[in-house]
């Protein structure tokens, strides 16, 4: 009930914006933490106890909110809004919209500064196609990291769950970076990040392929290609959702992808049948859409399913 209201909260409002944000508090405690601890000697070693320490306090603080909350006929009401702000389904779909519409009416160069606040690569030269597939990519990856995951952990283990996977989350966003300064102090941050989304993201894509199949009827070859391509991408876990979605839409996503000072070759997932069209965003957008809803009832539905029939009183 209280993740479902939360889900609510954050489809009609979308996240807030003030100083005191739950998530932005906790990447300003990571940065803070890693400018001190992240020198030279025992970068790995430091990373991971810099990191289980953020996880352990993340907990510690929610496990004691929540015991404190529950004294108060207001502290349901705070729980929700608190779970609310770990969820991300509204902003994604809505910053996805800005770009979608600035494609539609051929203004790309206002397309790429968009699209830079969405994706980590560099939008300067990409042209309409490749900020298609940037979209695309950007919506099917952030639908685990910032919908399904939270729900899931939201659903199992209530404020606590939803707010240490942020954290992890956080962690993998600042310091789960394959370069000279990260790479090291940052392996703990990115592994712990691959287990937390494992279940979520093999939970989510074959959703993404069920849901879709409604809009284009290609539900075999979807698996299809979740199966074939799914496991391609550097991460356990992103290019299982990049693949259901190429799948469906019958397109390929994936290939080079430039940052700041490096190029990454990324494998192709789905198959060449067709370019890119914006309307293959716009169902990109319904997808997204209907997983986040189909997921949160059928974890709900779980739960509920193993708590009834647990022979644990």
């Amino acid at each position: 009930m209280k993740v479902a209201l939360a889900f609510l909260l954050d489809l009609f409002i979308g996240d807030p914006r003030y100083p005191f944000h739950p998530i932005r508090i906790m990447g300003k405690l990571a940065r803070k933490i890693e400018s001190r601890f992240n020198t030279t000697g025992k970068q790995k070693l430091k990373g991971f106890f810099c990191a289980f320490f953020l996880y352990g306090m993340t907990g510690t603080v929610c496990f004691a909110l929540v015991s404190q909350l529950e004294k108060f006929s207001f502290g349901l009401i705070l729980e929700v809004i608190l779970i609310y702000t770990t969820i991300a389904l509204h902003d994604l779909l809505k910053h996805g919209y800005r770009v979608y519409r600035l494609l539609k009416r051929g203004s790309l160069e206002k397309a790429r500064v968009e699209l830079s606040y969405m994706v980590g690569r560099k939008t300067d030269d990409l042209d309409e196609k490749e900020m298609m597939r940037a979209l695309i990519e950007s919506l099917s990856e952030n639908l685990v990291d910032g919908v399904t995951a939270p729900l899931f952990y939201a659903v199992l283990f209530g404020l606590p769950g939803a707010f240490v996977y942020k954290m992890i989350n956080t962690l993998d966003s600042l310091w789960g970076h394959k370069n000279e300064r990260f790479i090291n102090f940052g392996y703990t941050a990115a592994k712990v990040d691959d287990i937390a989304n494992y279940l979520p993201a093999r939970l989510t894509s074959p959703l993404i392929i069920f849901v879709g199949s409604f809009f284009s009827f290609r539900f075999k070859k979807g698996m299809r290609i979740l199966f074939r391509d799914g496991r391609k991408h550097p991460s356990p876990n992103s290019g299982l959702s990049e693949a259901a979605m190429a799948g469906i839409l019958g397109v390929r996503l994936g290939g080079p992808n430039q940052y700041a000072g490096y190029i990454s070759e990324r494998p192709f997932v789905g198959n060449w049948e067709r370019p890119l069209m914006l309307s293959d965003i716009s169902k990109t957008f319904n997808i997204c859409f209907l997983v986040s809803l189909t997921f949160l009832g059928f974890v709900v539905f779980a739960v509920e399913t193993f708590n009834k029939f647990s022979f644990v009183r």
